[in-house]
């Protein structure tokens, strides 16, 4: 996605319609501290849609965390 042929690379930012601000703002907090706070999945809409996300972006370390659920 950041390689010089693609316009995000260009633009040097990316764009995403399709996930709540909250949802993305989890993910990158994930990608940070490797941690997501387990009252973010007492919503099950979250882990929903983060689940989503994970796997549209290819996260594939913190699908484990949006499936197993307690």
């Amino acid at each position: 996605m950041f390689d010089s042929a693609f316009q995000e690379a260009k633009e040097n930012k990316v764009t995403i319609t399709d996930s709540s601000l909250e949802i993305v703002k989890a993910a990158m907090d994930y990608c940070y501290r490797q941690n997501l706070s387990p009252s973010f999945f007492q919503d099950l809409n979250n882990a929903i849609n983060l689940l989503y996300f994970c796997d549209k972006y290819d996260f594939e370390t913190l699908k484990p965390q949006c499936r197993d659920l307690p």
